[in-house]
């Protein structure tokens, strides 16, 4: 419900997902380039109509 007050439309919303994702896991490697990396992916939710599912290994 917050999305449709901050997001003009779901894309926009699932975009902004995706970029945190993307510049989490880049400050981690600048920050600990011999740490463990991270892992992140999305695919469309298979029964849902319009669902997105997300998976993170949590190390961005």
């Amino acid at each position: 419900m917050l999305a449709t007050h901050l997001y003009s439309t779901p894309l926009v919303a699932l975009r902004e997902l995706v970029q945190n994702a993307h510049d989490s896991h880049t400050r981690r490697k600048l920050e600990d380039p011999e740490g463990p990396t991270g892992r992140s992916s999305g695919s469309p939710a298979t029964r849902r109509r319009g669902r997105w599912r997300s998976r993170t290994t949590g190390r961005g």
